[in-house]
């Protein structure tokens, strides 16, 4: 396997300091649930001058192909969907930027005054920042070929070496609990100042930890789209000033 050092070029791309006009969202087919293809809708009613790409498993694996060929063994290598998923999300941001969303998330309001003057940006679930699962991958935005990237990739590629792959937990191998990791790694590298995290209530709305707290089980039970007493419209009110709200659907769709 070629070191991380001889697989990327390091310097950032000095022309591309904008977040393009892109939406990614990606799902296993075409086929999706309706209440997904109803979320999607929203990214295009109050996005319709951007460009929407759609990915399925196979365009994934065909982006790796095509572009990171020296990861392809890699990718194949992950035993679970998910984590191949993950991998994709992170090689999207790399090669053409914009921002990624889950497919559980709708919008709700156009995405360019929160994005104005942000080179690369992620987002906070919860208010509940050291818990090793506050920084999901469900939402990702970034100029193409940002440096960040390349930490995040050097962090799945560490964990796939020492063997971390194996133990089946997508949260720490290619998802939440690396990308923190990651986060970690490059903001004590001090290269620069230049990534952004948001806090809950602009993007995420919805912390999948109320779950487990009981102050918040009335609000966690309209806005977790899998519970009988769900109501997008209930949830919403909660959240004002949020750009897009997730509803973590992965109960249904993923389990």
């Amino acid at each position: 396997m070629q070191s991380f050092r001889e697989t990327f070029d390091l310097e950032d791309d000095p022309h591309n300091r904008s977040i393009p006009h892109i939406i990614h969202q990606s799902w296993r087919t075409r086929n999706l649930e309706p209440f997904q293809q109803q979320w999607q809708k929203t990214w295009l009613q109050n996005h319709p001058t951007w460009t929407y790409m759609f990915w399925t498993d196979k365009d994934n694996r065909d982006l790796i192909a095509d572009k990171f060929p020296w990861f392809l063994s890699i990718y194949d290598s992950l035993p679970h969907a998910v984590q191949r998923a993950d991998c994709a999300r992170y090689f999207y941001m790399l090669q053409y930027g914009g921002c990624y969303f889950d497919l559980d998330f709708e919008s709700l309001k156009p995405l360019e005054p929160l994005l104005a003057d942000v080179e690369v940006a992620l987002g906070y679930m919860s208010k509940n920042i050291p818990h090793e699962l506050s920084l999901p991958n469900a939402f990702l935005a970034s100029v193409p070929g940002h440096k960040f990237w390349h930490y995040v990739i050097k962090h799945v590629l560490k964990n796939f070496e020492g063997g971390k792959v194996n133990i089946g937990d997508a949260h720490r191998v290619t998802g939440p609990i690396m990308l923190k990791e990651a986060v970690a790694d490059y903001q004590s590298a001090a290269i620069s100042k230049d990534l952004t995290i948001f806090p809950s209530d602009k993007v995420y709305g919805v912390d999948w930890l109320w779950r487990d707290d009981k102050s918040m089980q009335s609000v966690y039970s309209v806005c977790h789209a899998p519970n009988p007493h769900f109501n997008s419209t209930q949830c919403k009110s909660f959240f004002p000033d949020a750009y897009a709200i997730t509803y973590w659907s992965g109960d249904i769709t993923w389990g």
